[in-house]
């Protein structure tokens, strides 16, 4: 039957129109993706083989680096002073008690796995407060009763400049071998924008694992760093983008530009990536404890309602993450708010150094002390734990 309506008629036109360009966009991403996946290997490559010796971290392709076994360091110049050992493991050493462990957990020993960043290794202090958790964790009769009489072994596996998304592959090919009863989770909110990032001289045995693993990452970065399902035509970009003013937003140098970042662009990103991070967290250990580590600048606005924290970032965050289920436990709130800027600074190395100090650590011990042992009172064993339905 023959449609002489031109309303019609023009209307089927714009239909058709909008179907081809809809499928040629399609077979042009997928060309697209294969393409800048080919382009990228070469670059890469090359970015693995030019990274300079670390003295302290140790290149790694699973967990992005760790420190190096055995090594003592101190900074008693500049703005920074502070001393932390790195133990046989390659973790942070407990300076209250230097004794050596095995990887297997033996018969009398309760441990208690902590995964963070810089805030939870204390590196940039000489007192470290898992040290001084796993001491009054020791000390206490109702947390000897709650673990059965065994000695408790809080073992640090923080990695300093990581964030959400990279404690996960750390707990994987790490932390599990270790057996921890228990696993804490130790994040600021900065950590929720932190990409995976490595660090250290990438070697490997032979050619074929590290073209491997270049491999594996150029899929990641292609996958995760460009917009592919954005609403813009990569199509109308390169055949009339000059007349419009429009680039393309799928290639290989901004797939490798994005590689360098340390951060998530928008908070949507970060989120997302974080969220994902905490249920492969959530699959992975049980029980699981979440605790939120407030920076100064948080703290302080606290009193000063005016200025956003992080520009928000925390108040989208935990909405999110307590409707997918977990609970973040807010350690500004176990303890009452210092009352003036001035003793909130005590708390950390201000005006030298963001990070917690040796008695802002003392502090926080405590706070994470007191959490525990409330805990232990009605231990909730999937307590943000086993995958979700």
């Amino acid at each position: 039957m023959k449609i002489n309506n031109p309303l019609i008629n023009a209307a089927l036109v714009l239909v058709s129109s909008v179907l081809c360009l809809v499928g040629l966009e399609i077979a042009y991403r997928v060309y697209l993706f294969s393409a800048i996946r080919a382009q990228l290997v070469e670059p890469l490559a090359k970015l693995t083989e030019q990274q300079p010796d670390d003295s302290l971290n140790v290149f790694d392709p699973e967990m992005g680096y760790r420190y190096r076994a055995n090594t003592t360091w101190q900074n008693t110049g500049g703005y920074l002073k502070n001393q932390f050992r790195i133990n046989e493991h390659g973790l942070i050493g407990n300076d209250l008690d230097p004794s050596s462990y095995p990887v297997e957990k033996p018969p009398g020993e309760h441990r208690v796995a902590l995964l963070g960043d810089s805030f939870a290794a204390s590196i940039n202090a000489y007192v470290r407060w898992p040290d001084l958790l796993q001491d009054s964790l020791n000390r206490s009769a109702q947390w000897r009763a709650f673990v059965g009489g065994k000695f408790t072994r809080v073992i640090n596996f923080a990695m300093d400049g990581t964030g959400l998304g990279q404690w996960p592959a750390k707990y994987e090919f790490d932390v599990k071998r270790y057996s921890p009863d228990l696993v804490i989770v130790n994040f600021i909110t900065e950590d929720i924008m932190r990409r995976f990032i490595y660090r250290g001289r990438t070697t490997f045995p032979s050619d074929v694992e590290r073209m491997t693993f270049v491999q594996r990452r150029v899929d990641t970065i292609v996958q995760k760093s460009l917009p592919w399902y954005g609403i813009h035509s990569e199509v109308l970009a390169v055949t009339l983008g000059r007349v419009f003013g429009v680039k393309p937003r799928l290639t290989a140098a901004l797939a490798l530009a994005r590689n360098k970042e340390t951060h998530f662009v928008t908070h949507e990103e970060g989120m997302k990536y974080s969220l994902l991070a905490l249920e492969r967290m959530r699959c992975l250990a049980n029980p699981l404890i979440i605790l939120h580590h407030p920076e100064a600048v948080e703290l302080m606005h606290e009193h000063r309602p005016d200025v956003p924290s992080l520009e928000g970032l925390l108040q989208k965050f935990l909405p999110r993450a307590q409707a997918a289920g977990f609970v973040i436990n807010e350690m500004r709130k176990i303890n009452s708010i210092p009352k003036n800027e001035d003793l909130i600074r005590v708390l950390y190395n201000y005006p030298r150094d963001a990070h917690p100090s040796d008695y802002g650590n003392f502090v926080y011990a405590n706070q994470v002390m007191r959490l525990l042992l409330r805990w232990s009172e009605n231990p909730a064993p999937s307590l943000n734990g086993g995958c979700r339905p």
